[in-house]
């Protein structure tokens, strides 16, 4: 994809101009990539964030209910509010996974090259003794 319509201008450009609107070309095409991914992942997060409020709100209030049916000495109550704990944990365990599946691959990030080795210091010289 190219920025500049009119090529003209770059027939008598020297090489290393052309090399260089070529770089700059490739850079801007990379970062329009990364950007892409930036608002996707950004999006996925603010999906995790909203699920994960709504399922901490409904296992705060699910806690209430345990609370309440604890003190009232109601079995089925408690039951009841363990029983849709799991199921709301079980769809934040869920929504997770999706999440995860949804995002792309890491690229593998080759290793730096390690330094040169310094070169081996010379021996000192002893001062000459007349």
């Amino acid at each position: 994809m190219k920025y500049d319509f009119d090529n003209s201008s770059w027939l008598d450009a020297p090489s290393w101009a052309k090399d260089l609107r070529e770089m700059v070309g490739t850079i801007i095409i990379k970062e329009n990539y990364v950007m892409a991914i930036m608002d996707d992942l950004t999006a996925a997060v603010g999906v995790l964030t909203a699920n994960a409020a709504a399922m901490d709100a409904a296992v705060q209030a699910e806690i209430a209910a345990l609370q309440a049916a604890l003190a009232g000495g109601d079995t089925t109550a408690v039951q009841a509010a363990i029983t849709a704990i799991g199921v709301a944990s079980g769809k934040m365990a869920s929504d997770t996974a999706a999440l995860t599946a949804s995002l792309p691959a890491a690229a593998p990030v080759a290793p730096a090259a390690a330094p040169a080795a310094a070169p081996a210091a010379a021996a000192p010289v002893a001062p000459a003794t007349a």
